[in-house]
C-alpha cells in the first residue's frame, strides 16, 4: 500500500511538473491577447531535468524569458504552497526522503527567499504574479 502510494504521489508531481503557457485569452479593451505562465517551482526543486527556478539568476532569466520572448502579463507562481509547508508541517528525521526535500525547501524560502525574489523579477518586468 505504502509503494503505490509513493508511486502515485510520483505520478502527481511529474505530471504538474513543467513550466508551461497554460491559458491565451483576448482582453476585452483590445484584440491582443493576455498571456499567462504558470510556474511550478515545487515540482522544479524535486526533478533534475526540468528548468531550475531556484536561485536568483534561474528566477531573473525565467521570468525575463516569459516576459521578452512570450509576452506574459501574469504569472500563476506555484512556490508559495511550498512556504506553507515551511512554515506548517512537521517533517520527521526518520521519513528521510521527505525529510530532505523539507530541508532543500526551507533553504530556498528562507536563506534563497525565492518567493520574494519572484515577486521582485515579475514587478521589474511590469507583469502581474498570483500565488
Amino acid at each position: 500500500m505504502v509503494g503505490t502510494l509513493n508511486k502515485l504521489m510520483m505520478l502527481v508531481l511529474l505530471v504538474g511538473s513543467q513550466m508551461a503557457l497554460v491559458n491565451c485569452q483576448h482582453a476585452s479593451s483590445n484584440s491582443e491577447p493576455t498571456l499567462d505562465a504558470h510556474l511550478t517551482p515545487g515540482d522544479n526543486w524535486y526533478g533534475s531535468d526540468w528548468l531550475a527556478i531556484d536561485s536568483p539568476a534561474s528566477i531573473r532569466d525565467s521570468v525575463q524569458m516569459l516576459a521578452d520572448v512570450f509576452h506574459v502579463k501574469r504569472v500563476y507562481w506555484r512556490g508559495q504552497q511550498d512556504q506553507f509547508d515551511v512554515d506548517y508541517c512537521l517533517m520527521r528525521k526518520d521519513n528521510f526522503p521527505y525529510y530532505d526535500s523539507g530541508q532543500w525547501l526551507e533553504h530556498l524560502i528562507k536563506e534563497v527567499g525565492v518567493n520574494r525574489l519572484l515577486v521582485q523579477e515579475v514587478d521589474h518586468e511590469g507583469m502581474e504574479v498570483l500565488a
